[in-house]
């Protein structure tokens, strides 16, 4: 029974010390490099991020990977443009005449 009181405690004390923090995940998401692709196939899901192929600005087939922060496969529908410019915590996604933002979430909060 001691054994288990070690175990549990240790555990908790694991968990909290290794909490998220949604500013220090919104600071990095955000700084990381812009991207603007045209998606031609459907979103690839990994245990913490997307991927996706496309046509990037520049004409040439392009891979970035999209963290889940954003569900963006809640909003994502081939042929859409996904643009993240650095410093932004959203996407925003252009499927002809709509522009649909899709927010960064941190532990169920929108971040600003």
């Amino acid at each position: 029974m001691v054994k288990l009181k070690y175990f549990i405690s240790s555990f908790v004390i694991l968990c909290l010390g290794g909490c998220i923090d949604c500013d220090q995940i919104a600071d990095m998401v955000s700084s990381q490099d812009e991207f603007c692709i045209k998606g031609t196939d459907s979103l690839i899901q990994y245990p913490r991020c997307y991927t996706v192929s496309g046509i990037n600005q520049f004409g040439k087939k392009d891979t970035i990977n999209i963290d889940k922060y954003y569900g963006i496969d809640e909003h994502y529908q081939i042929g859409d443009s996904i643009i993240k410019k650095k410093g932004n915590t959203f996407i925003t996604l252009v499927r002809g005449d709509s522009v649909i933002t899709v927010k960064m979430y941190c532990s169920g909060q929108v971040m600003p």
